[in-house]
């Protein structure tokens, strides 16, 4: 139990390593809900409404797209290759079973899932299998073998749901843990407040390393670096552009059209580093919807200022050929 009161998951931790835990995480967080057919009473699209409304309620909506897709064959053909996604919700029904072992997951299960997941690059996915018997010990194994399977094979960390919950309190679990995901919890740590303060608790399958939730304060880490890069490059701009200008054979009207842009992208600059630390003070999930579009604003002062640098390298050498005696 954690300090709050909370009930911790029961944790199950491999050696193996997952590749994209170590990629840096992208923006906007991407959620694929995958169901069989019949899981949800009310209706496929219920669990997907009530995530895309707690996007809406913690002011993330442009940040988060929750997509869902039909459970064909535990495989790519589930209609999301090609795409990102960065949590997969997997409601599959029953666990197909192996032929000769019930306790064993159907092997093309765990085949499936392990290209899904690399073809996705998702960081981790939830299993919310159906257990007719929470007290059948086979049903109850062959769920958490997958989970196991996956995992020490290299996929992403697995959360599974207790057989014994009922449907509203998995549809309370999956909101609750996209929304402590989107604070940018740890996954132990949002699995347990999502959790509650009542047992049984989900079980958390983790591969080695330490980057296990969505991650997201690394893009923060990267931001500030680039930031940074991008003020030295706008320095380095300045003095090329002073000792290009003090040429005599340079063409002063492109001078001063660089010098202009020079001025308008330090402008620039300054409101990107401004919104960087105001994302980095509120830490919230709405900061994810505002931190997409500052980075696509830094993205394009970082391809203007190397442009602007290839086209000083271009006059300089302009000037060397006028320089040059006849």
């Amino acid at each position: 139990m954690s300090s709050d009161g909370r009930m911790s998951p029961r944790v199950v931790e491999f050696p193996a390593e997952c590749p994209i835990l170590d990629s840096l995480p992208d923006l906007p967080v991407r959620v694929l809900l995958i169901s069989a057919t019949g899981v949800e009473p009310e209706g496929r699209r219920g669990l997907a409404d009530r995530l895309e409304r707690t996007a809406e309620s913690l002011g993330v909506a442009e940040g988060l797209v929750v997509e869902e897709r039909p459970l064909l064959n535990w495989s790519t053909d589930c209609g999301a290759a090609g795409e990102r996604f960065d949590v997969v919700f997997l409601r599959p029904g029953e666990v197909p079973a192996d032929d000769d072992d019930a306790r064993v997951p159907a092997v093309h299960t765990v085949g499936g899932l392990l290209g899904m997941f690399g073809e996705l690059r998702s960081r981790f996915w939830l299993l919310d299998a159906t257990v007719p018997d929470p007290h059948d010990p086979d049903l109850v194994y062959r769920s958490e073998a997958l989970c196991r399977d996956v995992v020490s094979r290299g996929g992403p960390p697995a959360v599974l749901i207790p057989p014994e919950w009922g449907n509203d309190r998995r549809l309370l679990f999956h909101q609750s843990l996209l929304e402590w995901s989107l604070h940018d919890a740890p996954l132990d740590v949002a699995v347990s407040r999502a959790t509650g303060h009542t047992g049984p608790v989900p079980v958390l399958f983790l591969p080695s390393g330490r980057r296990h939730g969505l991650d997201l304060g690394r893009l923060l880490e990267d931001y500030r670096s680039r930031i940074d890069g991008a003020g030295v490059a706008l320095r380095m701009l300045s003095v090329e552009l002073a000792a290009l200008e003090a040429a005599t054979f340079v063409n002063e009207d492109a001078c001063a059209e660089l010098s202009r842009d020079a001025t308008i992208w330090a402008q620039s600059l300054e409101v990107v580093k401004g919104s960087c630390d105001e994302i980095n003070r509120d830490r919230d999930p709405a900061g994810w919807s505002r931190l997409r579009a500052s980075l696509d604003q830094l993205k394009e002062l970082e391809d203007n200022v190397g442009a602007a640098r290839e086209a000083i390298e271009l006059l300089g050498a302009d000037v060397q050929t006028a320089e040059e005696p006849s």
